[in-house]
């Protein structure tokens, strides 16, 4: 029986690299749910992954370590990947999956047509583009074609994402939603006066 349906905590599987601004949005995205009502566990993939999970352990986030090939499209790898992922959701009961990044994120969907369980893909970057990616944007934009024909709901932080997610005929209008990242601005403000960083 889903969490939601018998009054606990909605249950929510976050799938993310464990590096760069994807594991520091993550964290922050995981410190700030409201655990009365949101159950987060954490997949951490790619480098760093046993120490990103010990370190959201530490503050008492489920995580469980995992490997991905970071810098490449491996099929081998992927694959292994994927049947890992269908096994842990499978073998555990998830209201919803979050995929951060694109490979999370095309996997993640694929999967909610294997297990049933609702995705959303956190979209980071346009590798679709070609100003971004050169030649290989045309690979990346078919890839998130085919992640969006799967299935899963596609979240951008501007709509200038979500509206280059259309141009790229990518997914439909209904397909995404923009959702702006809120930030704590007091963590920018200079310690120091502009007179006495001179």
């Amino acid at each position: 029986m889903s969490s939601t349906t018998n009054g606990s905590r909605v249950r929510v599987l976050s799938v993310t690299k464990s590096t760069g601004g994807l594991s520091h949005y993550n964290t922050e995205l995981c410190k700030r749910l409201d655990r009365d009502r949101f159950d987060v566990h954490v997949i951490c993939l790619s480098d760093n992954n046993v120490a990103y999970a010990e370190k959201l352990q530490a503050m008492g986030i489920g995580a469980t370590p995992m490997d991905m090939e970071r810098y490449a499209i491996s099929m081998t790898s992927d694959l292994r990947l994927f049947n890992e992922l269908r096994s842990f959701l499978k073998e555990n009961d998830y209201d919803v999956v979050i995929g951060h990044g694109s490979k999370a994120g095309f996997l993640v969907r694929v999967l909610e047509r294997f297990t049933d369980t609702p995705a959303i893909y956190a979209l980071a970057s346009m590798s679709f583009v070609p100003r971004i990616h050169g030649r290989k944007a045309h690979v990346y934009r078919q890839l998130e074609r085919m992640g969006a024909f799967a299935g899963g709901h596609i979240v951008t932080v501007a709509y200038a994402t979500r509206d280059a997610l259309l141009e790229h005929n990518i997914t439909k209008p209904e397909g995404v939603t923009a959702i702006h990242t809120g930030i704590d601005i007091d963590k920018f403000t200079p310690t120091l006066s502009q007179a006495d960083a001179k």
